[in-house]
């Protein structure tokens, strides 16, 4: 180096991986690869509503308001509050789940978590992602074309935006 050069302060940034974008029909085969009703209803509620793996597995039984057909998601990115409306197919599912979720332990009342285990305890991420990653690989959604990796979790997030707005159009 010559030693009035510049240094290299600027670092280049990181390369992120782009999302994948499962299709409807692979969505549709995940959720019905998914046995267990709360992971079912957690990962279409996710994919349903485009949420943040912790906004959904932060949901309480207070966050839903199946009569109004509304979910609350609190504290979100920047510490915002949003509601965000309930279509009818999602309605219907967690109705369903409700009718069985309100058979198991409610340990802190209406702020217990919604999507839960049998025991009533919240789902963690220690525990969704890989059993999405096995459901996945059980539903046959493989890596896309000149992809290293197949799709994450975090995926049926951009999958739910580029089928919303693909719909509009």
């Amino acid at each position: 180096k010559k030693p009035w050069a510049m240094p290299d302060l600027i670092k280049p940034p990181k390369t992120q991986r782009l999302p994948d974008i499962v299709t409807v029909d692979e969505a549709q085969r995940l959720f019905l690869a998914t046995r267990v009703l709360s992971y079912r209803v957690f990962y279409f509620t996710l994919y349903s509503l485009g949420l943040r793996l912790g906004e959904g597995l932060a949901l309480t039984v207070a966050d839903i308001d199946l009569a109004e057909r509304v979910l609350t998601v609190r504290n979100t990115k920047f510490y915002k509050t949003r509601l965000v409306p309930i279509g009818a197919q999602l309605a219907a599912a967690l109705t369903a789940y409700y009718a069985q979720r309100s058979t198991l332990p409610l340990p802190k009342g209406q702020d217990s978590a919604f999507l839960c285990s049998r025991s009533g305890c919240r789902l963690t991420y220690q525990h969704v992602v890989p059993l999405f990653q096995r459901i996945r690989s059980g539903a046959g959604i493989v890596c896309p074309p000149g992809e290293l990796r197949p799709p994450r979790l975090h995926d049926l997030r951009h999958s739910a935006a580029v089928h919303r707005v693909l719909a509009w159009y």
